[in-house]
C-alpha cells in the first residue's frame, strides 16, 4: 500500500497566490491599515520567496535520496488522544459500526491536527474505491479522503497510519506556503518537483516529503503503543 499526495494544481504561480493570501488573513491593528497590512505582508513574503530562489539549487539536492532513519520525532500522546486512539485497536475497531468508525477517525483526527498546530484542519471525506490507495491527501481543496471499502476491512492500525501520515502532508503544504524555516523550503521545492509513484517507485519513497510523513506516522504510532503499556 502507498499513499500519496494528489495536486491538482503544482504551479509555483498558485502556490505563491496561496502563500499571499494566507498572510492577508491577519487582520490590521491600531492605526495600522488594511492597505498597510497588505503592503507589510507582500514584502515579507516577496523576501521570504526571494531568499527561497537563491537557494533553491541547495534545496534540489537535499530533497531525494532520503531515509527515515535521518528523522528523530518524539510525539506526546495524552489522555485524550490514547483514548481516541484506542478505538483503533483491533478487538475495540470491530466492535464499531461504520457510522462510529467514522467518528473515531473524525475526532482522532482533529486531534492529531491540534498537535500538528495546523491553522486550517482539513475536512475529512469519505470514499469507496476497492483497487485505490486508502487515502490521499489533497491540497488543492484541503481535503484528507479516506477509502473506508478498503481500510474497513483491513488492519485498523494501518488505517490509523495512513490518517496520520496524510495529515503530515497537510502540515507540509501548510508550511510550505509559510517558508518560516529551511524544512517548510524543502517541503516547497519538494513539492515543486513532486515525483508521483508510478514514475519511480523508489524515487517516491525516498523524496523529503514521503519520507518525512513516513517517519512522522511511525514514530506516533510507537509514541501511542509505549503510552498504552
Amino acid at each position: 500500500m502507498f499513499k500519496f499526495i494528489k495536486e491538482i494544481d503544482n504551479s509555483s504561480e498558485a502556490k505563491e497566490e496561496k502563500s499571499i493570501e494566507s498572510f492577508k488573513r491577519v487582520e490590521p491593528t491600531a492605526d495600522f491599515s488594511v492597505e498597510d497590512s497588505m503592503s507589510f505582508w507582500d514584502d515579507e513574503l516577496n523576501a521570504k520567496y526571494q531568499e527561497y530562489e537563491e537557494k533553491y539549487s541547495e534545496y534540489l539536492t537535499e530533497i531525494y535520496n532520503r531515509s527515515e532513519d535521518e528523522f528523530d520525532y518524539n510525539n506526546e500522546v495524552d489522555d485524550e488522544l490514547k483514548d481516541y486512539v484506542s478505538k483503533f485497536e483491533s478487538e475495540n475497531w470491530s466492535q464499531l459500526n461504520d457510522g462510529e468508525k467514522k467518528d473515531a477517525i473524525k475526532d482522532t483526527m482533529s486531534c492529531i491536527a491540534k498537535d500538528l498546530d495546523l491553522l486550517t484542519i482539513p475536512k475529512l471525506k469519505f470514499y469507496k474505491d476497492g483497487v485505490g490507495p486508502d487515502g490521499y491527501y489533497n491540497s488543492y481543496n484541503n481535503h484528507l479522503n479516506i477509502n473506508i471499502e478498503k481500510t474497513f476491512l483491513s488492519d485498523s492500525k494501518e488505517l490509523l497510519n495512513t490518517l496520520v501520515h496524510e495529515l503530515r502532508h497537510a502540515f507540509q503544504h501548510e508550511r510550505a506556503n509559510m517558508l518560516e524555516t529551511k524544512e517548510d523550503a524543502l517541503f516547497r521545492c519538494n513539492m515543486d518537483n513532486y515525483i508521483v509513484p508510478e514514475k519511480t517507485f523508489y524515487a517516491y519513497e525516498s523524496q523529503y516529503v514521503e519520507v518525512d510523513a513516513r517517519a512522522y506516522a511511525d514514530a506516533f504510532i510507537k509514541s501511542y503503543e509505549e503510552a498504552a503499556i
